[in-house]
């Protein structure tokens, strides 16, 4: 097996916060169907050497009271990790956007030391909301392409 000559590029102008509040606004319709959420947030930390350690989705829909929808923690390598999802909330489409992010989050531009702890605020997404988020995933989907073009390449 040889290793790519090149360094590992990053979706420079796509930060982690900025991804995670597109997939959250994406999937926003099932995972939230006629719940009328004020807001949405999602928490996580970053561990010593920059990845990610645990990630949370809560829904607020009352002022005051935070319901969790999903969380997602690093396993020891021996152990599977995925997302899991709590009180009745689901999506595919989020499972499926979370879990390229998680895997490919070297690609987005993370404040390493300022920022161990992350909280992004979502609002009910608007249709513009929707449309920025479709053009940022959408991005980050073709750069997740290409570097598994890319490796393929330099593993065979």
């Amino acid at each position: 097996m040889t290793t790519s000559p090149v360094q590992i590029a990053t979706c420079t102008n796509i930060t982690l916060d900025q991804i995670l509040e597109s997939a959250v606004v994406l999937s926003w319709k099932d995972l939230l169907p006629g719940i009328r959420t004020s807001l949405v947030h999602v928490e996580y930390h970053l561990g010593p050497s920059g990845p990610l350690e645990f990630l949370k989705v809560w829904s607020s829909i009352t002022r005051g009271h935070q319901y969790l929808v999903c969380d997602w923690t690093c396993a020891p390598s021996s152990v599977a990790s995925h997302v899991s999802f709590s009180n009745d909330f689901y999506s595919k489409d989020l499972v499926q956007m979370l879990e390229s992010i998680i895997q490919h989050q070297d690609a987005f531009s993370k404040d390493r030391t300022l920022h161990r702890d992350g909280w992004v605020q979502i609002h009910p997404p608007t249709e513009v909301d929707r449309r920025s988020a479709e053009t940022c995933m959408a991005e980050a989907f073709h750069w997740f392409v290409a570097l598994q073009q890319d490796r393929r390449h330099y593993t065979e």
